[in-house]
């Protein structure tokens, strides 16, 4: 257990100084959306929330690292089951060529965030009260999807409200 724990420590030091390595290879959008498909948990899934995917025609293959890529959507996925009792939650990728940028959209009808939380929701360790629910994990899914958006070059926003759900 202690190696763990150490190997942890050192991990998240490393995640901290900014000393993430990247693997950057050109990416089939639509071919890593199927892989994650398939990667995707029963255990996280409801049979009162439906699990959409659309990637858009033509979105172009993109240089980036596609193991980082993926565990940041794995962790806004599961964020968003998690959250979400009834309803949907929405995987969403298309291209903007004119400003030569891909976007990743992921939708729930969940709880939802209070406008006053969501600067905080990408700290380490942040887990936010929610009514009638036990918290788990361990409150780094969102801090990793904001470091390895960092690394990778891209911008994260968030756009919430309680009762409504979560982009």
């Amino acid at each position: 257990m202690i190696y763990h724990f150490d190997q942890f420590e050192l991990d998240m030091s490393r995640f901290e100084r900014g000393l993430v390595a990247l693997d950057l290879q050109d990416v089939s959008l639509p071919r890593l959306i199927e892989q994650l498909q398939t990667q995707v948990p029963s255990s996280w899934q409801k049979p009162t929330v439906e699990l959409n995917w659309r990637v858009s025609p033509g979105v172009p293959r993109v240089r980036t690292d596609p193991n980082k890529l993926q565990m940041m959507l794995r962790n806004l996925i599961h964020n968003a089951l998690k959250f979400t009792n009834h309803g949907m939650v929405s995987v969403n990728v298309s291209s903007h060529p004119a400003r030569d940028q891909v976007t990743f959209v992921v939708q729930d009808s969940g709880v939802g965030i209070r406008a006053q939380d969501l600067s905080q929701i990408f700290e380490m360790f942040r887990q936010l009260p929610q009514p009638d629910t036990v918290p788990s994990g361990a409150g780094l899914g969102l801090y990793i999807v904001q470091r390895f958006a960092h690394v990778l070059g891209a911008e994260i926003e968030v756009s919430s409200a309680p009762k409504r759900g979560t982009t």
